[in-house]
């Protein structure tokens, strides 16, 4: 890919766990799709980070490595109040 990016594909739904962990629950969850499985709670994709911090701890890395550059062109579903969503990535369809 140009300029040193890998092109990415990641799940559009994690385990809340994973919003939780980062810390991005506590400050957006009201902002999030979530949804209940098997008495489990998911929620849809919003950003894009906590699952590009999994991929970067999937390996052991060195500061050799870096800039490990990711270009993920998922949807990010947000549930935000009308007016606040602006730029390409956060319209609702």
């Amino acid at each position: 890919w140009q300029r040193g990016y890998d092109e990415i594909i990641t799940p559009n739904i994690y385990n809340l766990d994973l919003w939780h962990k980062s810390g991005h629950a506590l400050h957006y969850k009201d902002a999030m799709f979530c949804f209940d499985v098997e008495g489990q709670e998911f929620a849809l994709k919003p950003m894009n980070c906590p699952g590009h911090c999994l991929m970067f701890a999937s390996a052991i890395r060195s500061y050799r490595d870096l800039p490990i550059r990711y270009a993920d062109f998922g949807v990010l579903h947000r549930n935000e109040l009308s007016g606040a969503l602006t730029g390409l990535t956060r319209v609702r369809r």
